[in-house]
C-alpha cells in the first residue's frame, strides 16, 4: 500500500507533533495557530495524506455533493456554466439533474436532493415561479440561484438588459431597413425573454427610432428557430437577423442557407451568448458574449460562502459581456 492509504489522522497528529483533534480543526477549517496549522500542512504534503472525505461529510453532518439543477442540457451555455462549477473544487461532486424547464421536476429534484443530504444546491433557474419559491423556501440546505435575480438568494446574473441594449445601439446603427428580431415567451426565461428583449428594444430604438422591427417568438430549440425564421420570410424580406440566443441564431443561419440567402451580404444575422456554437456555424456569429465558464465558478464560489455562513445578508453578482464581431455582419456599412 502507499503511504496516503496506510496514514490516518492519528499518524499526521504524531508526525506534526500535534493533538488528534488539531488535526481534525485542521481538516475541517477550523481554528486553530498558523504555527500548528504550517506543521500540519507540512506533513500531509510531504506524506501525500488524503483525508477520508466520507467521514469528514459524517462528522460535519454534511456530503462532499452538491446539487445542481439545470433547466436543459442540449445547451453550450450550460455546457460551460458546468464546467465552471465542476473546475471551481475537483473534491466536490455534483450531482445534476435535468428539470426540461418544468416546475414539477424542479420540485421533484428539490426534494430528491433534500434527501441525498446534500452539502447545498446550485439552481440555474430560467424563472421563480411563486411555487418553485415555496418548494425553495422549504429547502433545508443553502441554496444559491444562477441566472435569475432573487431577493431571497445569492445569486450570479448576467447584466442580460445591458447586453440587449448594447445589441440594440449596434443593430440600429447599421440602419437595416427590415430587421427580424427571433425572441422567446418571457415566461420561459423571464432574463432572457424579458430583460435582454427590453433592453435590445430600447437600444435599438434610441439608435434610429426610423426602423422598422417585427417579432417573432420562438423556443430555444434550433430546429423551432429555423422554423419560425422560413415563416417570416415567407411573409416579408428582411435584412437584419437578431436572434435572443446563439442556438437560435444558428437555427436562422440555416433557414437563410435552405432560401438560399447570403449572409452577411443578403441578411445579417447577430446572436447572444458567445459560446463555441459562435465560432461553429458558417459564417462566424457576430454576438454578444457572456462570461459563463466564470459564472460558475462564482456561484459554487457563492454557494461555499453561504454554506460556511460568511455573507451576512443576500449577495448578487452581476456579471457584463462585451460585443464580438464575427463574419454574420458587415464591417463596413454600404
Amino acid at each position: 500500500m502507499s503511504n496516503k492509504e496506510k496514514l490516518t489522522i492519528n499518524d499526521i497528529a504524531r508526525l506534526a507533533g500535534v493533538s488528534k483533534s488539531t488535526v481534525s480543526r485542521y481538516l475541517n477549517n477550523g481554528p486553530i495557530s498558523s504555527f500548528k496549522k504550517a506543521k500540519i500542512a507540512e506533513v500531509i504534503e510531504k506524506t501525500d495524506y488524503q483525508p477520508n472525505v466520507f467521514a469528514q461529510s459524517i462528522r460535519q453532518n454534511q456530503s462532499a455533493l452538491v446539487g445542481v439543477l439545470v433547466p436543459r442540457l442540449n445547451s453550450t451555455v450550460m455546457t460551460d456554466l458546468l464546467k465552471g462549477i465542476d473546475q471551481y473544487d475537483e473534491r466536490t461532486q455534483l450531482l445534476i439533474v435535468n428539470t426540461y424547464q418544468k416546475d414539477q421536476r424542479v420540485i421533484s429534484a428539490l426534494k430528491t436532493m433534500a434527501q441525498q443530504n446534500v452539502s447545498g444546491i446550485i439552481y440555474s433557474a430560467a424563472r421563480l415561479s411563486s411555487e418553485l419559491k415555496a418548494t425553495l423556501d422549504e429547502v433545508p440546505m443553502p441554496v444559491v440561484i444562477y441566472g435569475q435575480d432573487s431577493p431571497t438568494y445569492s445569486h450570479v446574473v448576467m447584466d442580460d438588459y445591458e447586453a440587449g441594449f448594447k445589441m440594440g445601439q449596434f443593430v440600429g446603427s447599421k440602419t437595416p431597413k427590415n430587421t427580424l428580431l427571433l425572441t422567446i415567451n418571457p415566461q420561459v426565461d423571464e432574463a432572457v425573454g424579458k430583460l435582454r428583449y427590453e433592453g435590445f428594444k430600447l437600444g435599438f430604438t434610441q439608435a434610429n427610432n426610423h426602423q422598422v422591427l417585427t417579432e417573432e417568438t420562438t423556443t430555444f430549440a434550433q430546429a423551432d428557430a429555423k422554423e419560425a425564421t422560413l415563416v417570416a420570410f415567407k411573409k416579408k424580406q428582411y435584412d437584419f437577423i437578431v436572434a435572443i440566443t446563439d442556438t437560435i441564431a444558428a437555427g436562422a443561419l440555416s433557414a437563410l442557407h435552405e432560401l438560399n440567402l447570403r449572409v452577411p451580404d443578403d441578411v445579417q444575422v447577430v446572436g447572444f451568448g458567445g459560446t463555441s456554437l459562435a465560432n461553429l456555424v458558417t459564417p462566424a456569429l457576430t454576438t454578444i458574449k457572456f462570461p459563463y465558464q466564470e459564472a460558475g465558478a462564482m456561484v459554487m464560489n457563492l454557494l461555499q460562502k453561504v454554506i460556511h455562513k460568511e455573507l451576512s445578508a443576500v449577495h448578487e453578482i452581476k456579471l457584463k459581456s462585451e460585443l464580438h464581431l464575427g463574419e454574420s455582419t458587415k464591417q463596413l456599412d454600404s
